[in-house]
Formats: structure tokens, sequence, C-alpha cells
């Protein structure tokens, strides 16, 4: 292929088929805030439009050692009600050097992994040493990949799940006991059920700008991470306060968000995964720290996630090549 004057399409079938493993998509990801810590990589705040109260799609830019480009990504919570995903995605990936678009691509499971792939990230550096049981509230497409990170990272033996839809839940529980043989996986009532008991908590519900949340102040446990991937739906101002640490992926984002309406009666992070990643900002100090990290979703990494699959579509000649 031509690569100045044509681009390679990447459908969502030849996404996954470029075979790329949870295990180095997190090797990716930590590299990329390495990079950005040290000042190597840009992330622009999200620009974003909202068709509706609850529903955004965001333009998100980024760039890596490597690798431009961006994402144009949908967030619609109403669209359970359809029957259709929750989130669509297309990333256009550049080259640096030109600037010329080397391939289009469907970005949904990108961004599916990418996600799972920084909760691990996040546990490996934060989790107490030997946190074992893992809580899973929101038992959709982001409880299976975070999931699937944090059984690479940590040593997990016990998931307990809770989802609002009693139906998601016996289909998370039922799908993770058959992907997971050696874990016991067991649906709770309600969230306290789960969050209390937990090394490590995972929220991965939909994002709302005027969220209920129901996880209070101390249901996090001494030794506890927190690692919503949903904003601060499910974490009420006074549980994410009180905690000993309070980390974002990134400050430029927490504070643009904030500007939106997000995130009005937080405190202020200690620090951002890049910081703690290059060494800049202290993680963890003690083992009964209560640690919460909230990320909001960077480019970065998406594109670093999105020029592995490039990389790999070339070699297996997966793809169709278009013309410009």
């Amino acid at each position: 292929m031509d690569r100045w004057r044509s681009l390679l399409y990447l459908s969502r079938e030849d996404v996954v088929a470029a075979g790329l493993t949870m295990g180095e998509i997190i090797e990716a990801v930590t590299w990329v805030f390495l990079a950005k810590g040290e000042g190597r990589a840009q992330a622009p705040p999200k620009g974003a439009v909202y068709p509706y109260e609850d529903g955004f799609i965001n333009s998100m830019p980024a760039l890596v050692p490597g690798a431009v480009g961006v994402k144009w990504v949908s967030a619609y919570p109403s669209n359970a009600r359809l029957g259709l995903p929750n989130i669509h995605a297309l990333l256009v990936l550049n080259d640096p050097v030109t600037g010329a678009p080397l391939a289009v691509m469907d970005a949904t499971w990108i961004t599916a992994m990418r996600t799972g792939a920084v909760t691990g990230l996040s546990a490996r550096l934060l989790a107490s040493p030997g946190a074992s049981t893992v809580a899973v509230l929101g038992c959709g497409v982001q409880g299976r990949t975070n999931l699937e990170a944090l059984a690479l990272v940590l040593p997990v033996t016990q998931v307990l799940a809770y989802d609002i839809d009693p139906a998601a839940q016996a289909g998370y529980v039922c799908q993770m006991r058959a992907s997971y043989p050696g874990l016991e996986v067991v649906g709770v009532g309600e969230p306290y059920a789960a969050v209390s008991q937990a090394g490590v908590v995972v929220t991965a519900g939909p994002i709302l700008k005027h969220p209920s949340p129901p996880i209070q102040r101390e249901w996090l446990g001494p030794g506890g991470l927190g690692t919503p991937v949903d904003y601060d739906s499910y974490w009420t101002p006074e549980a994410v306060n009180a905690c000993d640490r309070f980390f974002v992926d990134d400050l430029g984002q927490f504070a643009f968000l904030r500007t939106h309406g997000y995130f009005r009666h937080l405190r202020e992070p200690d620090g951002d995964l890049g910081q703690v990643v290059a060494g800049q900002v202290e993680g963890r100090r003690e083992p009964g720290e209560r640690i919460i990290i909230m990320n909001l979703g960077l480019a970065i990494t998406d594109v670093v996630t999105a020029r592995a699959v490039y990389q790999r579509a070339l070699e297996k000649g997966l793809g169709t090549v278009l013309p410009l």
C-alpha cells in the first residue's frame, strides 16, 4: 500500500484479529504514561458536544512518541433502552512526521481494552500488596476488561459483582465464572456488600453529570483502592475526599472537566498517573492507606494501542486499503 496516497481501514473484526493481548496493552499504556510524565506525550483536554444532558461525543487528540491520532467517541447511556452499546468510537491514526493519515479504525474495542489496562497499571502501582478481592460495580463491557487486567497484575481470588440490573449481574457472574474458573465470582445484593470487603473496587457505570452515587465515606476499607472509570457516578464527594490519597490520570483533564460541571465538590488531586509512573509523585506510602485513582480516559492510551494494532495489522495483512 502507498502510505501517502491511501489509508488502511480496520473494522472491529480486524482490530480484534490483530491479536493484541491485555498484557501487551498494559505494557503499552505503562510506557505512554511514563512518556507523559516526562513531557514526551501530549494529551490536550477533550473537546466535547452534548446532544443531551448525559450523552456526549468527545474529540480526543493525542501525540505519543512515534504516533499521532484522534479518537471520536460517543457515550449515550440511554442506548441501553435501545439494545445498543453505550459507547461507539472511531480513531484516525496519522504519521507523526508528515501528518499523513495512515489508518481509520474502529476504536470501541480499543476503548474497552485500554481502559482496563489503565486500571491494571493503577492497581500494580497503588493497590495494597496482596489485594485478592475485587469488587466490580457495573457489569458491562468495562466490568469485564477491568477484571481481565486486574487478574493479570494482582493475586485475585474473589470477585464481588453488583449491577443495578439483576439480569446484567447474573450474566456477568456466569460469564466470569466460565472465563476464570480459578476465581470465586459472587453476585451481591447491594453496593456496600461489595465495596466494604474488597481490596480493589472498580466502578464502571454510565458517566452522569448529576449522579446519585451510592458509595459513602469509609465504605472503602483500610488499604483499599478505588478505581472509578465512570467519573464520580458511584462515589460521593465525601467518599473521595475522605481518602488518604486521591489521584487522576491527568490533572489538566480533571481541571478542564470541572469547567463543564463535573467534580465540583471534589478535593484537588494529589497528582496524576504519569507523575506516579515517572516517580515524580509518591503513590502508596503505607499499606493501610485508602486511595482512589479516577481514570478519566486519555487519548494517549488510545493512540498507543491503535499504533500497536496498526503495526500488527500490517504484519498480518488485515484491513482494507482505501484511496485518498
